[in-house]
């Protein structure tokens, strides 16, 4: 417990200054919204969580040790790799990740994004929402969705044609679990 609390206190502090100086637009280029990114906005919120935790259990301290250990290869658990008592921490991170991205989308479009994009980004931001009024207790498949459909907007804000149905896809599979 006393070691995992002594690693996670400085990697969380990482991850925190990483997601706030990591944007998605460089040079011109809309980026990708990567794995690094999405296991460094969990990581943070697991070290929130952890840090409140009386007693820290196998499950969850193998969790965060992935975590921990992935982060800066872009590795991160498996959904069905996220114990049950984490999976806010997974909703709540994923949530944060895509409205960042959706906001550094806004920038890259200069606020004129064309249709249909801008109709997705609109559905993402709601699910991001319900997301978070549910406190990220998601299942972790849906949070992964989530993702998935950002990533797909982007895609297809780059030029990639099957981009808009790939995110229409997720985001229906998400409105059919509300």
């Amino acid at each position: 417990d006393g070691d995992l609390r002594g690693a996670l206190d400085p990697a969380v502090e990482a991850c925190r200054d990483y997601c706030q100086s990591r944007g998605f637009v460089s040079a011109g280029d809309l980026l990708d919204l990567d794995d690094t990114y999405l296991a460094a906005q969990e990581l943070r919120r697991a070290g929130v969580l952890l840090g409140d935790a009386l007693r820290v259990g196998d499950e969850e301290e193998r969790y965060v040790l992935a975590l921990l250990n992935g982060a800066s290869e872009g590795e991160r658990p498996s959904p069905g790799a996220v114990p049950e008592s984490m999976r806010a921490v997974r909703g709540l991170g994923y949530a944060a990740a895509v409205e960042t991205y959706r906001s550094d989308v806004r920038s890259f479009c200069d606020g004129e994004i064309p249709e249909p994009e801008r109709g997705l980004l609109e559905r993402l931001r709601e699910h991001a929402k319900r997301v978070k009024a549910l406190d990220g207790e998601v299942d972790p498949d849906d949070a992964d969705r989530l993702v998935a459909a950002a990533r797909a907007v982007g895609d297809s804000l780059r030029g990639d044609d099957s981009g808009v149905e790939r995110a229409r896809s997720h985001l229906d599979q998400l409105e059919e679990l509300v």
